[in-house]
């Protein structure tokens, strides 16, 4: 091949003259392209030269070309991603402009409608005011109903018509203030002098219900009465004071209007300029603010809701005080169109078009010149209307404005007292249902009744602080502090770690979830299968919920229409007790004694057996829920095979402690669905019983007893006071057996009240009861040992947390991606392998060889055992990119297992195996070279024991060659004889072993690292051999021959083998 088509060998004789860096150039073979760069640096002379270097001008151009074309491609890239960020940015700023446009346009509405509404008042007080404008003449009010009188003739007095439009007014259906200003309003057609008391009446006593947004709607009708008939407003007023008093003389509360509802139609009369004779509403004003007879007494209210109604309808007109949202719109609108606020102004240079817009700078909304002038209209409105418009004089406004912030503020010290008080009370609610189980009615009632105070007065002290524009207090939360006791030992239980506030007051998840997660029977068995009716059903929910802190609300599984059919009457015989006396124990009693395998179908003799032998034998979590689903499915709807159930759980063996945490789950499975159980009082009898006989007393059932209301408590059945009062009770006696149950208590259930927020206190001061005790009095070690034994059981002694040691943040994720992230497979071996490549290795500062390998061991010794294999496969993928890490790693296992070898130590037996299981995968990844491997393993067998010299010359000597016609060998038929002196022989002097001239190691050389006893060096090879036996092949079969061969030799100079070392031979074989 010619020169010009490739570069020539560097190693070939060519034609040509030149020399190339390889050797002398000619005709080598052809590089191929995946050559070496050594292989394509020795190039040929001459012409081949020259052609070389045109070739590679050629190729650098044409990489220059391309890395300039992926440069554009990745600008233009960038630049698409660029334009992709500042569209979504720009969506993102039109959507927060039209917000806050919406929020403008909105203060800007609210302004408009509270000066608008201003202004119509005082319109309609100036048009219905009854006072002459000026002396001598009459007044707007007279004017107008001249006026009217002299159209009266005019206008219909059709009697149909007129009856209809009362019927349409007491029926509540009322026009709007539009429909009202019509030419063809009924009003202003029909002439009404004759139905005038009829309209008062049928305002004042409607018979549908009204509504606050009637109330424009009445207000406007009474407007247009009155400004035309004059006795309109005699009749009406005095119905609504009459309503407000609660003197309306009607018997039915739903004949007149309701209270609220007058208050109101009454301001807006004095707003609208119907009423000027304020003194009725203002005494009625004042009975219920409780305004003091002297001054700087506190204000006694007497009814809040009418404070709230007037303070809300009468507003800046009648107690001169503008509403906390209108005055903030106000101001927010004075801010924006002076440039101050949260938007900038159309008109200012600093405004970005949408050209402009980057993701790097900040969004500001823009005020357009269109809500500018809005805005400014409708503060000019506002000043011209809020601070003038009154419908009562300045000095009586004053006067009402002082009232409604001196009712104000008893209302909210009454708010603040309330809030505190509920508090406390819902705390001893809380301490009484967990140590008594339930809450008495009366307690019940209270905190409901407290309730329904408190959510009142925050409607109230809400309302009036956004009529009056104060501010409302905070309420502060009373931070829980618990009582210390004076005992010694005693602290307070805290949850130190994150996840113990799931768990509660258990110490792991597992038994968390054996004594919280019980079965629903309720939401999963058809209420007629467990033979409760609905009702039951929802007092039962009620009391979990009480008793157990959970809600049990869940949909119910509906029965199908097969249980339907077969149990119809399950519910009536639910409800008769002559059915539920058992129709299983009837006919196991009329059967004889022939009939003995049909009895074996019977309901009786399934319970029987269920009972007798298969829950003594419910040892498993698992087999006790499914016993219990079986009794609930086909006998809980008896109430004798229930009381039969009971009986069996309160006649527990008394050694067969192991099936009280069993039995009580069972228990609480019951309690659940049932609520007829006596377990736990008849427990508490009997332990209360028992502890009143002090001679011939049964320690091993009173600590039965204990034991089971300890494990009853724990599952939530037994209240937290049953376990109290027993261990109260035998710290009055304390001694005796009593300690012994005192103990017992305080082992099954005495962490568990500890640790419960509202039995620490009660059982803490036990505790410390107890303690006192012991210190007082004489009690012997057994007794002493048992006491300490439960104390330190329920408060174990703090531990001093081990200090954790922080890592800068390159070492934490290496640490991550090693120890946590990498996994035997190729793709998690390729995402690490990707994530180390782009550590800052050219950083000499920091130094990711050693920090890689050092992890790299680390995930292999305090990681997973597997996890060699994957740290091999990631090595070899990492050794073209980063040749120093396979090189640093096997220096660093070479290290540790020739530190081992020459000071071995049992506690690194385990972290050396683990560099001798790392080495063999290295080798079976192609990292290792086959005769590093082998080399190694010699080096492990003969490690110091080397054949000094003096016993190689011993070895030459005539001693141990053959002598006379003496053979060394003894023939197979020979029997030696046995020495008859053999302590003599034990005694002797050790003698030189023979050893072969051409060797230099020897194992039978002594040696003070490798005893004859020490196998550990054994398993370090069959480590390393059963690593690498996966890669066995023609070229290193012969190898592992020999090192088999060694193997064997080195096993024949150990005197014998423990087992653990013979499990490994025979694995390796």
């Amino acid at each position: 091949m010619s020169g010009d088509a490739q570069p020539s060998g560097g190693r070939g004789r060519g034609g040509g003259r030149g020399r190339g860096k390889g050797g002398r150039g000619g005709r080598g073979d052809t590089i191929p392209p995946n050559s070496t760069p050594s292989q394509k640096s020795g190039g040929g002379g001459g012409r081949g030269n020259r052609r070389n270097r045109s070739g590679r001008g050629a190729s650098a151009v044409d990489k220059k070309a391309a890395a300039e074309q992926k440069q554009r491609e990745e600008e233009a890239k960038a630049a698409a991603e660029a334009e992709q960020k500042r569209l979504v940015e720009i969506k993102r700023r039109q959507k927060l402009q039209a917000e806050y446009e919406s929020s403008i346009q909105s203060a800007i509405t609210s302004l408009e409608s509270f000066s608008s509404a201003a202004k119509l008042h005082e319109d309609l007080r100036r048009q219905l005011d009854p006072q002459p404008l000026v002396a001598g003449e009459k007044s707007p009010l007279d004017q107008a109903r001249e006026s009217f009188e002299k159209s009266k003739k005019s206008l219909k007095s059709d009697l149909k018509k007129c009856t209809a439009f009362v019927k349409k007014i007491k029926s509540g259906s009322y026009h709007t203030p539009t429909e009202l200003n019509s030419p063809n309003n009924p009003i202003v057609t029909l002439n009404l002098s004759r139905y005038v008391e009829e309209v008062a009446a049928a305002v004042a006593e409607p018979q549908a219900k009204v509504k606050q947004s009637d109330i424009p709607g009445i207000v406007m009708l009474c407007v247009e009465m009155h400004r035309r008939y004059e006795t309109f407003s005699k009749a009406l007023i005095p119905a609504l004071l009459a309503g407000v008093s609660g003197n309306s003389g009607k018997s039915d509360e739903g004949e007149c209007l309701p209270r609220r509802i007058c208050i109101r139609l009454l301001v807006e009369f004095v707003l609208h300029g119907i009423i000027t004779d304020m003194k009725p509403l203002v005494k009625a004003f004042k009975d219920a603010a409780g305004v003091p007879s002297e001054d700087g007494k506190d204000y006694a209210v007497t009814d809040a809701n009418f404070i709230v109604t007037f303070s809300k309808a009468g507003g800046h007109e009648i107690l001169g005080s503008v509403p906390r949202l209108v005055r903030l719109d106000c101001e927010r609108l004075k801010k924006e169109i002076s440039g101050e606020g949260e938007g900038k102004l159309a008109n200012d240079e600093s405004v970005q078009t949408t050209e402009e817009v980057t993701t790097e700078t900040a969004f500001v909304p823009t005020l357009s010149s269109a809500l500018v002038e809005k805005s400014r209209l409708a503060i000019e409105l506002f000043n011209s209307a809020a601070p003038t418009s009154r419908a009562v004089p300045p000095k009586m406004t004053a006067s009402l404005h002082a009232h409604c912030i001196g009712a104000y503020r008893t209302l909210t010290k009454s708010y603040v007292t309330t809030h505190r008080r509920l508090k406390k009370l819902e705390k001893r609610c809380e301490q009484d249902r967990l140590l008594q189980g339930n809450l008495s009615e009366a307690r019940e009632k209270g905190l409901k009744d407290a309730n329904s105070l408190m959510e009142s007065l925050t409607k109230s002290v809400e309302s009036l602080s956004e009529a009056l524009d104060e501010d409302i207090p905070l309420l502060v939360e009373e931070e829980v502090v618990e009582e210390e006791t004076d005992g010694k030992g005693i602290e307070l239980w805290t949850k130190g770690e994150a996840g113990s506030e799931r768990l509660g007051p258990f110490d792991d998840e597992e038994t968390r979830s054996f004594y919280c997660d019980i079965p629903d029977f309720l939401s999963t068995k058809p209420h007629a299968l467990l033979g409760i009716s609905e009702a039951d059903v929802e007092k039962q929910r009620e009391k979990n919920k009480r008793q157990y802190g959970e809600d049990e609300e869940a949909e119910i599984v509906e029965m199908s229409s097969e249980v339907e059919d077969t149990l119809p009457m399950v519910e009536e015989e639910a409800e008769d007790e002559e059915n539920e006396e058992g129709e299983d124990v009837v006919m196991e009693e009329s059967k004889g004694e022939g009939a003995g395998e049909e009895n074996k179908d019977t309901p009786h003799y399934k319970l029987m057996v269920l009972l007798e032998q298969e829950l003594p034998e419910a040892s498993r979590r698992e087999k006790i829920d499914e016993i219990a689903d079986r009794f609930c499915a086909n006998h809980g709807s008896n109430k004798k095979s229930r009381k039969r159930l009971y009986e069996t759980f309160f006649l527990v063996p008394r050694a067969r402690l192991d099936l009280l945490p069993y039995y009580s789950r069972f228990a609480a499975i019951m309690d659940r669905v049932y609520s007829d159980s006596t377990l736990v009082t008849e427990l508490e009898q009997q332990m209360h019983g028992q502890a009143r006989f002090k001679k011939n007393q049964n320690i091993e059932s009173r600590l039965r007893t204990a034991r089971y209301i300890g494990e009853l408590t724990k599952f939530r059945v037994a209240p937290p006071i049953v376990a109290l009062r027993g261990i109260r009770r035998c710290l009055e006696d304390f001694s005796g057996y009593n300690i012994d149950v005192a103990c017992c208590l305080l082992e099954s259930c005495g962490r568990y009240l500890f640790r419960t927020k509202h039995t620490h206190k009660k059982i803490a001061e036990l505790m410390d009861t107890m303690m006192r005790l012991k210190k007082a009095r004489n009690l012997d070690e057994r007794s002493i040992a048992m006491i300490n034994s439960a104390f330190f059981m329920v408060n174990p002694p703090p531990q001093s947390s081990r200090p954790v040691k922080e890592v800068p943040p390159l070492e934490a994720y290496l640490r991550y991606l090693l120890a946590s992230t990498l996994e035997a497979d190729d793709k998690s071996v390729s995402f690490v392998s990707k994530q180390i490549q782009r550590l800052p290795w050219s950083d000499p500062s920091v130094d990711c060889g050693r920090l890689v390998c050092k992890y790299m061991l680390k995930a292999c010794r305090k990681g997973r055992y597997k996890s060699t294999k994957a740290v091999a496969s990631l090595v070899a993928n990492l050794k073209r990119s980063k040749p120093e890490v396979p090189s640093r790693l096997i220096d660093a296992i070479l290290e540790d297992i020739d530190w081992f070898l020459e000071n071995p130590n049992f506690r690194d037996n385990q972290r050396t195996i683990v560099c001798a299981r790392l080495f063999g995968e290295l080798y079976c990844s192609g990292v290792l070279p086959s005769s590093i491997i082998f080399e190694q393993i010699d080096h492990i067998m003969n490690f110091q024991h080397d054949i000094p010299d003096a016993l190689r010359d011993a070895s030459q000597n005539e001693m141990f060659a053959p002598r006379g016609k003496v053979s060394q060998t003894i023939p197979e038929d020979e029997e030696l004889e046995e020495d008859a002196d053999d302590n003599e022989k034990k005694n002797l002097d050790p003698t030189a072993v023979p050893v072969s001239r051409f060797s230099k190691y020897d194992p039978r050389v002594p040696c003070d690292t490798d005893p004859p006893i020490a196998v550990f060096r054994i398993k370090l090879v069959c480590t390393i051999l059963d690593a690498i036996s996966s890669q066995v092949t023609v070229s290193n079969k012969s190898k592992i021959d020999l090192a088999l061969a060694s193997l064997q030799r080195y096993l024949f100079t150990k005197t014998s083998l423990p087992s653990d070392g013979k499990y490994v031979v025979f694995f390796l074989v």
